[in-house]
């Protein structure tokens, strides 16, 4: 009879979809093989299976950690919505958000919580947004966000949600932080780099306040 706990092992590496999970039921499987060495092929079977997973997510355009829009799929939508305005007009908005204090969380309690904060913001950006509106993780803390059909009220009303929503999660005890940048497409002919370069600009000066003001805010508490 099979030890439980490889079992357990090899049906969590079968259901793995992603990196992580994969690598961690692969090494408690191995932990625990013993006298399964014939046991061997199946398991690089099954973490064969969970990057081909990986592979096919990628081809959809999506991320792998947290399920929605990769950088790929996110700008070939910007591209979309840059030939949607030069044909019909109107206006759209972007808005590119960063986690402040990622480094910190994973420093202090692992990438494990790392990972949960990035979900987690994911998951705010989703529940926040219209049915038309696209999020996507850029890579690493970086998130983009597509409004289309949206003016400059609308973007930085959006905006203003996403980081409440955002800010309202913890990780390990710890408050999520963002910085934000928008930029909003009103004008006709503007390329997808213009406006991307405009909401990066924003973030970054939204980040220098943020910062300013949270070292305004350690002054005071050890003065």
């Amino acid at each position: 009879m099979i030890d439980p706990t490889l079992l357990q092992a090899l049906t969590d590496l079968a259901d793995a979809e992603d990196t992580e999970s994969s690598m961690r039921a692969l090494a408690a499987a191995r932990s625990v093989l013993g006298g399964y060495e014939r046991l061997e092929p199946l398991l690089h079977r099954l973490a064969s299976r969970t990057k081909e997973i990986q592979r096919l997510r990628a081809l959809a355009g999506l991320d792998e950690l947290t399920g929605i829009a990769n950088r790929r799929a996110f700008h070939d939508a910007l591209g979309k919505e840059v030939a949607r305005q030069w044909r019909r007009g109107g206006s759209y908005g972007l808005v590119l958000i960063d986690l402040d204090g990622l480094k910190l969380i994973n420093d202090r309690f692992g990438h494990a919580a790392g990972d949960r904060a990035i979900v987690a913001t994911a998951n705010a950006c989703v529940r926040t947004l219209r049915e038309s509106d696209l999020a996507a993780r850029l890579g690493g803390d970086e998130f983009g966000v597509l409004l289309p059909e949206t003016i400059a009220e609308g973007a930085f009303r959006a905006a203003d949600r996403l980081r409440e929503q955002i800010e309202s999660e913890d990780v390990a005890g710890i408050a999520l932080r963002t910085s934000i940048g928008v930029a909003v497409a009103e004008e006709p002919g503007i390329e997808a780099a213009q406006i991307l370069a405009r909401a990066d600009a924003a973030l970054y000066t939204d980040k220098r306040h943020r910062k300013a003001i949270a070292t305004d805010q350690l002054r005071q508490a050890v003065a």
